[in-house]
């Protein structure tokens, strides 16, 4: 019997979509049967089987909760069960995916950010204590684990604000993938896509001097090791990060020299950056509004400098000239 269940399985996870559209009540498989689908079957497949029932709207799509919930046998219908079996089965790679270790997630104590713990030593913490009026020290700001967060938390949180198995799954999706930033040269959570924070103004320096500052917010700038660049900064304005795609991103692996495991990673990290594009509606579109509300809770803070910024963003114009340095 377990042989005959596996056949099935594996034969409904290749042909999803023209099984999916039969008139059979996949939904009303057991949870167990279910989650051992929601393994076989790709995103791109559960993707596939939502977009084909749009753009038509289906009241009580969403309502995945009840498994013993009676469907309606009418073909004119189809649309409601095809929407609420995407919606159990993403409810079950939720469950998946956060029972993975590579797809482990984690609040930071020092800014309550959730981040994905195996690039820990690798995201930049933005309120990370003993690093103010340090650029270079700045730059290798790292998050902190919460003992005490468990992600089950943040879903419990959605849940109630009636968010639906899908949006969790990208939402999480987008927090636990990380990539590196040509631009910034730094590592970023797929949600973070448009959030790579720069200066649109290059620095000013007085000649033979390292410190200098930004025209564009009269923040103090200072050159890297090589005295060639300025070091990371957290930047006063926002441009969308540029992924890094084989052959060009560096590659991590356990085995350095394993020639398998580097392609291997290499395919990972297009298969990332090709399913963050296709899915970046739902992957960045709310935590970009999170991150607006947080600069806006943070202005007036800024605002307490504005007047010494002010004062610096005029010097700046007059550095090149002048020599000066903005003290």
């Amino acid at each position: 019997m377990e042989e005959l269940k596996s056949s099935a399985l594996s034969f409904i996870a290749q042909n999803f979509a023209a099984v999916a559209n039969l008139s059979h009540d996949l939904a009303g498989l057991a949870d167990s049967l279910l989650s051992r689908l929601a393994k076989g079957v790709s995103e791109d497949g559960l993707e596939g089987l939502w977009q084909s029932h749009q753009p038509r709207a289906v009241e009580g799509s969403r309502d995945e909760g009840n498994t013993n919930q009676p469907l309606p046998s009418s073909p004119a219908l189809q649309p409601f069960r095809s929407h609420l079996l995407v919606q159990r089965l993403y409810k079950h790679k939720v469950d998946h995916m956060i029972r993975e270790p590579a797809t482990a997630l984690s609040r930071c104590t020092q800014c309550g950010e959730i981040f994905a713990v195996p690039y820990r030593h690798k995201l930049k913490c933005e309120a990370a204590v003993g690093s103010e009026g340090d650029p270079l020290a700045a730059a290798f700001r790292r998050h902190i684990l919460d003992r005490g967060w468990k992600v089950q938390r943040l879903i419990e949180e959605l849940r109630k604000k009636e968010w639906g198995w899908r949006e969790i799954y990208w939402k999480l999706w987008g927090l636990a993938h990380v990539l590196l930033c040509s631009t910034c040269l730094g590592h970023f959570p797929a949600a973070d896509l448009p959030l790579c924070r720069h200066h649109p103004d290059t620095p000013v320096f007085a000649q033979g001097r390292s410190s200098g500052v930004y025209p564009c917010c009269g923040r103090t700038a200072q050159r890297g090791p090589s005295q060639q660049r300025p070091l990371p900064q957290s930047g006063c304005a926002y441009q969308p990060h540029t992924p890094l795609t084989p052959p060009e991103a560096p590659i991590y692996t356990l085995s350095s020299d394993s020639a398998l495991s580097d392609s291997v990673q290499k395919t990972q990290t297009v298969g990332l950056v090709h399913t963050l594009m296709k899915q970046r509606s739902l992957i960045v579109r709310l935590l970009a509004d999170v991150k607006q509300q947080q600069t806006e809770e943070s202005r007036p803070a800024e605002e307490e400098h504005e007047g010494h910024q002010d004062s610096c963003a005029h010097e700046a114009r007059l550095l090149a000239q002048t020599g000066g340095p903005c003290v």
